[in-house]
């Protein structure tokens, strides 16, 4: 199954979901966000399973988020990479708010 097969986004309103990565990112473009396409092809097969499924257990969430856990490093890295300089030279504070973490788990 490929990723535009697979993708869709619900909504908790009465709004039909939206299945089409354009559809999808107008709809996430309201609330500042975005979605891109990952290769995930060379995730370990445990780690594939786990995305496939619809829902996580807290452990189940907790395997695949150490998998793709980034070091501080490699952050700043990226971010040097796309053009951008920290606003701090050390780099900052590095935070996250996932709601879809909440969301997917059981």
């Amino acid at each position: 199954m490929t990723m535009e097969e697979s993708t869709r986004l619900e909504f908790s309103d009465e709004r039909q979901q939206v299945t089409s990565l354009a559809e999808i990112n107008g709809a996430l473009a309201e609330v500042g966000s975005r979605l891109w396409p990952l290769d995930l092809h060379h995730a370990p097969a445990d780690i594939q399973q786990l995305l496939r499924q619809p829902a996580l257990t807290a452990v189940e969430a907790g395997r695949v988020e150490a998998h793709f856990l980034l070091s501080r490093e490699r952050l700043l890295e990226i971010i040097v990479r796309a053009g951008r300089t920290p606003h701090v030279p050390t780099g900052g504070a590095f935070s996250d708010y996932s709601i879809s973490r909440a969301a997917r788990r059981e």
